[in-house]
């Protein structure tokens, strides 16, 4: 049986290119993420190049529950596919994101990147523990420290970052590999047309380390390295100076 591996936020940036990155090394797919009409052309694609299958399952982070996430993996988790991997990297930001943020703002960014994610990440979970696997999550470099913009967007990859460190010590004495990436800027669609202070990884090259590295052992990860540098010296920069930085 050939090992399949799932990704969750599959249409677009990085997510999309984990799964070329997937295809290339000949795995299966199962492409997740709300809009299925793009998932289906790049799950076609992906077949027609690298010979492999693609199969989409749609889900919406914004409205998963118990019952939901559960037939979700049901399905994912069907007797003729393997599944030894899963990539979490949906996520959603929002210009309206600020210190007056909205209600329904903070909660449409909430139910997608904290609620969203840990629900469906528990449900995966629960049915990889006895498998040699992996769940990589992605987080983000906005996490270091608290700022002006995208605060919600932030706080959210807070909790999530710490309910998932939680989740990896309960599965400890158990086969799955769970992984957190704080990742810097990337070519997405976050950072399109932004004039940014530090250099933009390709999506392309994020994957292939992403893939190779997914059964190293660690709590969280910064991604390129130098981010880890980075967030040392906007820890310990004091608040008279650090209230003075824009970004």
């Amino acid at each position: 049986m050939k090992e399949t591996a799932i990704v969750i936020g599959a249409s677009s940036g990085l997510g999309r290119a984990l799964c070329k990155c997937l295809a290339e090394r000949g795995y299966d797919i199962i492409l997740s993420a709300r809009n299925d009409r793009d998932l289906t052309a790049t799950a076609n694609d992906l077949e027609i190049r690298f010979g492999i299958t693609a199969k989409v399952i749609p889900i919406d982070l914004a409205k998963v529950d118990a019952v939901n996430c559960n037939d979700y993996a049901n399905q994912c988790f069907a007797p003729s596919i393997m599944i030894k991997q899963v990539y979490i990297t949906a996520a959603v930001i929002s210009s309206a994101d600020a210190g007056d943020s909205s209600i329904q703002t903070i909660r449409q960014i909430y139910d997608i990147n904290f609620f969203g994610v840990l629900f469906l990440f528990s449900a995966l979970a629960s049915r990889l523990r006895d498998i040699q696997s992996n769940i990589t999550v992605i987080s983000s470099i906005a996490a270091i420290r608290p700022r002006s913009q995208n605060i919600s967007y932030s706080s959210s990859k807070i909790a999530l970052e710490y309910f998932i460190l939680g989740l990896k010590h309960h599965y400890k004495d158990n086969q799955i590999n769970i992984q957190i990436y704080r990742t810097g800027y990337m070519d997405s669609a976050m950072s399109y047309g932004k004039k940014l202070l530090f250099p933009i990884a390709p999506t392309s090259k994020v994957a292939s380390y992403l893939i190779k590295n997914r059964q190293e052992d660690f709590q969280i990860r910064y991604y390129p390295a130098f981010w880890k540098s980075i967030s040392v010296l906007l820890l310990l920069l004091p608040w008279s100076l650090y209230k003075k930085l824009k970004f």
